[in-house]
């Protein structure tokens, strides 16, 4: 395989990153773990009212180094998968916690920009894990590779930077709202 087929790789990581989320998002979920999340969310997110340009930065931040570890090769597709089964299953418990189908909260997540630019960027960097594993166990890792996956870096970080302070422009919002 070449650099052509790359968007076909990444492609196709988008698509088991979003069944992966479905479904496990349709597990019955514990309302214990479900409360718990809900409470470690309101005490590790910092209120984007009190400052924005925090939040921003460190939702964005959060994002770029779960997707920076799921470009490791050989290790970030299983680290990736991980890490979204267990957002699904998060949703499956708080969708417990407030009787609702987690799959529910999940889909509605799917209407929010900053839900596309994270699957992105997520599924892009698993598909650079899998491209990097590959080019090393093929003994064809170049500069070219190299340079292609810092590129790719840069462009994740920034747009998951973006990303954050979206998120984080939703929960200010959400927050004046009293919702």
């Amino acid at each position: 395989m070449d650099r052509n087929t790359d968007p076909k790789i990444f492609l196709y990581m988008l698509i088991i990153n979003i069944v992966l989320t479905t479904v496990i998002s349709t597990l019955p979920g514990s309302s214990l773990l479900g409360k718990s999340i809900s409470n470690q969310l309101q005490s590790e997110v910092p209120s984007p009212s009190s400052n924005y340009l925090v939040s921003g930065a460190y939702i964005g931040m959060h994002n770029f180094l779960l997707a920076l570890g799921m470009s490791i090769p050989f290790v970030g597709l299983a680290w990736g998968l991980f890490v979204l089964g267990d957002t699904a299953y998060a949703f499956a418990s708080l969708g417990a916690v407030n009787k609702v189908p987690g799959v529910l909260l999940a889909s509605n997540e799917a209407f929010l920009p900053f839900f596309w630019f994270e699957f992105i960027c997520y599924s892009v960097m698993m598909g650079e894990s899998f491209i990097l594993g590959r080019a090393i166990t093929r003994g064809s890792l170049n500069k070219s590779i190299l340079r292609d996956y810092a590129f790719i870096i840069v462009g994740v970080g920034l747009t998951l930077l973006i990303s954050g302070y979206v998120e984080a422009a939703f929960i200010n919002l959400e927050t004046s709202l009293g919702i």
